[in-house]
Formats: C-alpha cells, sequence, structure tokens
C-alpha cells in the first residue's frame, strides 16, 4: 500500500482498508469452507502441530479469524510480509521451533507458488482445488504431492500419512 498512499496517511488508509475489510468479509465470506473446523480438531486430536501458515497480514489474518471464531484453533499462526512472499521462510521457521524434519511437515496451499515454496523446504505439499481461487492447469503442471478437491479429500490424504 505505500506505493499508492503518502507516507503521511498511511495510519488512515489501514484503518479504512481493515475497516472494510471487516465489512466486506462478512458480506462475501462470512464462514471457513464446511468442514475445516472440524478437520483441524480432528488433525489436533491425533496430537498433531496444526499452525497457519498464510500470506495475509497480520491484522487481515486476524479480522479473518476472529469472523471465523478461529482464533484460538491453531498452535499458531504466521503471517505475510508486506515485502512480498515469505512462505519459505515461515516453512524453515516451523522447522525449527518444533525441531521437526522437513518431512514431518505437510503444507496446504492453493496455489502454484505454494509448490514452490514447499518444494524450497523439502516439505510435502497438497495442493487444494476447491473455493474461489482455482489454477487447476497451473497446479497439475508442477505435480504437487497431493491434489485434493474437497475436504474430505484433504483429510483422506492427511490421514493415509498419519
Amino acid at each position: 500500500m505505500l506505493k499508492f498512499v503518502d507516507e503521511k496517511d498511511y495510519e488512515e488508509a489501514c484503518k479504512l482498508l481493515y475497516d472494510a475489510y471487516a465489512r466486506l468479509h462478512k458480506e462475501i465470506t462470512p464462514k471457513p469452507f464446511a468442514g475445516v473446523v472440524d478437520l483441524i480438531k480432528y488433525l489436533k486430536s491425533k496430537n498433531l502441530i496444526v499452525i497457519l501458515a498464510t500470506g495475509k497480514g497480520a491484522k487481515t489474518c486476524e479480522i479473518s479469524l476472529k469472523q471465523y471464531q478461529m482464533e484460538n484453533l491453531f498452535d499458531k499462526v504466521k503471517t505475510g510480509s508486506i515485502k512480498g512472499g515469505i512462505k519459505p521462510q515461515m516453512m524453515q521457521e516451523v522447522i525449527d521451533e518444533y525441531k521437526l524434519s522437513a518431512d514431518e511437515v505437510i503444507y496446504i496451499g492453493d496455489a502454484p507458488t505454494d509448490i514452490d515454496a514447499a518444494r524450497q523446504v523439502g516439505v510435502k505439499i497438497a495442493s487444494v482445488l476447491y473455493g474461489t481461487r482455482i489454477e487447476e492447469e497451473a497446479v497439475k503442471a508442477k505435480n504437487p504431492d497431493a491434489i485434493c478437491y474437497s475436504i474430505e479429500d484433504v483429510k483422506k490424504y492427511l490421514t493415509s500419512l498419519i
């Protein structure tokens, strides 16, 4: 946003953006995808660490989690950077912090860039092809470890690895 707003107006512009985001969020995506919360609870019941690593900024992520009543569902939330994509860095931080090996981590993403990020760190990648942002051909071309067309597909894939 710094590219489009004078530095002196930045804070006010952010406030307006976040207010609009929260208002529109309630209208456009009032709930998470059906089954997501149950899947996360299922994974946690298996004593798995469930981390949200998103390209969203901290404030918009906070708004979304609050809207979905998911603020306390994840073991950790890692958010994006104003400077660009940092998902490989986020994944590596998780590996280091939880003293895991890369083959113990699975990233679930919805974009071809998520496949690239996971591969940079050596973690498994399951690509989801449902929702609002579907790039099926681009995802398939990158050959992720799994392609999931539904929450149930995600659960089946993850369960096969437990």
